[in-house]
């Protein structure tokens, strides 16, 4: 998402029940951002509050795969699952593209990466809960589709 003046790489998790918090970061996302902004405040409290049944999932993106990346997910024995390639269904867009169709609804636009973070938190805030747990409950069969697929692309 790129207003005038700038861009914002957007982040968020959705689990069964519940999202994260919208993660902003300014430019593009590097190892030690994702580390610093990602694995260390969310995802290693996110495992703890979750255990035993957090499984989870990235792109592998280099930054996703990273050895400071890895070591500390192993090292707080997160289940990670491997993301087959050429599997874009496994990713959870949906809430993504909802987030931008609001944003793109909203008039006036935003002019500045200011207004646009504000604009992104409000409306990752006011997705509702029920589309949520549908989009939570729809991963099971997600990746039983891409199972049976053998990796290949699925209805999703």
């Amino acid at each position: 998402m790129v207003p005038s003046g700038g861009r914002a790489t957007v982040w968020a998790d959705i689990a069964s029940q519940h999202k994260t918090d919208l993660v902003i970061v300014n430019g593009p996302v590097t190892v030690h951002s994702y580390f610093r902004v990602i694995i260390q405040p969310i995802i290693t409290p996110e495992f703890r509050q979750h255990t035993p049944n957090f499984l989870f999932m990235d792109d592998n993106a280099p930054p996703h795969c990273a050895g400071i990346v890895t070591a500390r997910i192993q090292e707080i024995r997160v289940s990670h699952m491997v993301w087959p390639a050429m599997t874009p269904d496994l990713n959870s867009m949906e809430y993504m593209d909802q987030l931008k169709q609001r944003l793109n609804d909203q008039t006036p636009p935003q002019s500045d990466l200011a207004e646009l973070h504000v604009a992104l938190v409000k409306k990752w805030i006011s997705l509702p809960r029920n589309n949520i747990m549908r989009l939570g409950r729809s991963k099971r069969s997600c990746c039983q589709a891409v199972i049976a697929a053998n990796g290949g692309n699925t209805h999703y």
